[in-house]
C-alpha cells in the first residue's frame, strides 16, 4: 500500500513531538476516513503497532 511509506515519517515526528497515545488517536481518526474495503484502517493500525514503543522527546 502506497500510504505506508508516505506516513512513516509524519507518524514518527508526531510521536517524537507529542505522545504515542496521540499518534494512535490520530492514526485511528485517519483510518476512519479511509476506505475500509481497501484495508486502509487496518494498515494504519499495523503501521503504528509496528513502530513498537514509539519514542517521546529526545533520547538520552
Amino acid at each position: 500500500m502506497a500510504v505506508v511509506p508516505l506516513l512513516v515519517l509524519p507518524l514518527a515526528l508526531t510521536a517524537w513531538l507529542t505522545s504515542p497515545a496521540t499518534v494512535r488517536a490520530l492514526a485511528g481518526r485517519l483510518g476512519d476516513v479511509q476506505p475500509a474495503d481497501l484495508g486502509a484502517p487496518d494498515a494504519l493500525a499495523r503501521l503504528v503497532d509496528a513502530g513498537g514503543p514509539l519514542p517521546r522527546g529526545t533520547r538520552g
